[in-house]
């Protein structure tokens, strides 16, 4: 078996449910609501439709629950280190200081590494690479842990909104780095390696990938406590195999979907997972069509920032959503910006482009349903989004 098939099946189901509980008191667990307006907006929407709103989470974004699942582990492995899981509810108000903001062949990343301190303030330095919500969830995490200092590369296109999130609010050191992710990602791992210190994927991670399933754990708990309470989904009857739930999600890197649909296939057997992407950069699909990862994709700028970018080559994400994906669909530029207004003026739900982009799934999707039987799910991850875009969706 291949390292990264050996890796990929590390990302179990059980691990998920245990990665949940270790990160449960660091991470917000995010509301599943309805969104009832859905239908006055297209027309033709038969079902329902739910909202996991991980624009929520303490950074406003689901990367902090990988980001922390990622740094906890590494804490545990640590030799001589004492350190518990449980992080008392007696710190909590310490790690909620962000709500007042509103490749190479995968490695289980340095999970044995030699712990190196820094030599100014002897803190165990980590690196990663971002567009800015997974540096700001590992400086986050760092600073909520207490013992971690973060370096965060980042692309020199990145939202400025993201990159402040980092450097002033978070204190982490910022580098700026080529054009995209991928470059970002090999800098940022040369940057870890020539100075021996953990590097923290962004998606290819099984610790990540874990902590990103913690969303499908939540989702499981909270369609059941609908069910308890009124015996049906806002008057639809959910079938105990899945079959009539649908979960949207948006797929750059393909961590978050690699999570989530591990563990909902597991819950819910027949479900449908759906990954959506920007046509604009769209690697994910185009490398399932070809079942290998891309590097040739051509790609343009997109809203969806967050997705954008390439694939790290031998990823364990790309196995996952191979076996797991249902389908994809993939949105235009002005079918993102139009779940982008609707979410703001309709439903006062500020998020960003990514975000959007699942919910842009949802309506593109489901125009050609004849059953009005179906349970839709668009996660919406996250909600970090500059000034200057947020003015052209308010004007689009």
């Amino acid at each position: 078996m291949s390292n990264h098939n050996m890796l990929r099946v590390m990302v179990t189901p059980q691990a998920i449910q245990e990665g949940e509980r270790r990160i449960r008191h660091v991470v917000k667990k995010t509301s599943l609501d309805s969104c009832l307006s859905f239908q006055k907006h297209v027309p033709n929407f038969k079902g329902t439709l739910l909202l996991k709103c991980e624009n929520e989470q303490y950074t406003g974004s689901f990367k902090l629950r990988g980001a922390t699942h990622k740094l906890m582990k590494y804490l545990k492995s640590m030799e001589g280190n004492n350190y518990s899981d449980d992080i008392h509810s007696d710190d909590q108000e310490d790690l909620n200081l962000s709500n007042h903001h509103h490749h190479h062949p995968v490695q289980n990343n340095n999970l044995n590494h030699e712990v190196k301190k820094s030599e100014s303030n002897n803190m165990t330095e980590v690196c990663t690479a971002s567009t800015g919500n997974h540096g700001f969830a590992v400086s986050y995490a760092a600073k909520a842990l207490g013992i971690f200092s973060a370096t965060v590369v980042v692309p020199e296109n990145a939202d400025p909104s993201k990159i402040e999130n980092i450097q002033k609010v978070m204190g982490a050191q910022v580098i700026l780095h080529g054009d995209n992710c991928l470059k970002a990602e090999m800098y940022a791992k040369e940057y870890a390696r020539e100075r021996n210190i953990p590097y923290i994927s962004p998606y290819n991670d099984v610790d990540v990938v874990i902590g990103q399933g913690s969303i499908g754990v939540e989702i499981y708990e909270q369609l059941n406590e609908m069910l308890q309470q009124k015996g049906s989904v806002n008057g639809i009857p959910m079938m105990q195999d899945g079959s009539n739930i649908y979960v949207y999600v948006s797929v750059g890197g393909g961590g978050l979907i690699a999570g989530i649909a591990t563990y909902m296939k597991h819950v819910y057997p027949k479900c449908k997972i759906i990954a959506c992407q920007p046509s604009n950069s769209a690697v994910m699909y185009y490398s399932s069509l070809a079942n290998k990862i891309l590097d040739n994709v051509e790609e343009f700028d997109t809203i969806s920032d967050g997705t954008a970018g390439g694939i790290e080559e031998n990823s364990l994400t790309f196995e996952i959503c191979q076996a797991l994906v249902d389908r994809y669909v993939l949105l235009s530029e002005h079918e993102i910006y139009e779940m982008l207004k609707y979410l703001l003026m309709s439903e006062r739900l500020l998020v960003e482009g990514a975000a959007a982009c699942a919910l842009a799934g949802v309506k593109k999707d489901s125009m050609n349903d004849v059953t009005d039987q179906t349970i839709r799910i668009a996660v919406l991850c996250g909600r970090n989004i500059s000034e200057a875009k947020i003015k052209k969706i308010v004007s689009y």
